[in-house]
């Protein structure tokens, strides 16, 4: 895995597939750093993700940035198109990667729903 920091050793964000310029490799992480991950809430010290006890949940009111489609290529060279394309591969992998992880995490809490119900059921019946 790789991590993206900011000056003050937040993590950013990661990517469990490619990586990112200025990216730190990482092999060992918290068990549930995927499912707790938000930008800022860990913190990478001394080789160490731990959580940031100083996180602040901030209002993620988002704002989409406008879009303008007149973007002139002409000028780049075909290497920067060619990263920029590379790039945005990673980025639609980790999504891709994302999307699995949830999926099955939604898959194991239904699971545990179920089973959770069905044992309820059952102590309702014993107690009747």
């Amino acid at each position: 895995m790789e991590i993206l920091l900011n000056d003050k050793n937040e993590i950013l964000s990661f990517a469990l597939v490619g990586g990112f310029d200025n990216g730190i490799q990482v092999n060992e992480y918290p068990e549930d750093f995927i499912f707790y991950f938000k930008p800022k809430f860990f913190i990478y010290s001394d080789g160490v993700i731990k959580r940031n006890p100083y996180y602040v949940e901030e209002d993620n009111i988002f704002q989409e940035p406008p879009i303008n489609n007149d973007i002139d290529f002409s000028n780049s060279t075909d290497q920067e198109v060619r990263t920029m394309f590379t790039s945005l591969q990673k980025q639609v992998i980790q999504a891709n990667i994302s999307i699995a992880q949830l999926a099955q995490q939604n898959a194991s809490i239904t699971k545990q729903l179920t089973e959770v119900s069905k044992e309820l059921e059952t102590l309702k019946k014993e107690e009747k």
